[in-house]
């Protein structure tokens, strides 16, 4: 993991329920897209690198539109836990 770096994102998406690269290669690219419009809201928790994993588990290509519902649900579930732990560290 890269020290410096406040945020590192990884996205898989399975051969095992995608068989088709190409159907992979573009949810890839829409799960990117969707993490870029939602990159600049986040703010580095107090002395920590964050790293996020994100696998694709459905069984098939999906749409953007899925895609962005869903990780807007992870980052913004993301946000509201990682309010929680600013606050825990300044308390300390």
């Amino acid at each position: 993991m890269v020290e410096h770096a406040p945020f590192q994102v990884v996205f898989l998406v399975p051969k095992r329920h995608i068989k088709r690269a190409h159907e992979r290669h573009q949810i890839k690219r829409w799960l990117r897209e969707s993490y870029r419009h939602k990159k600049p809201f986040f703010h580095p928790i107090n002395g920590f690198t964050t790293a996020f994993l994100i696998i694709w588990l459905g069984k098939g290509p999906g749409s953007f539109e899925e895609i962005k519902k869903a990780m807007d649900f992870i980052f913004q579930t993301w946000e509201k836990n990682s309010m929680g732990m600013e606050k825990a560290k300044t308390i300390k």
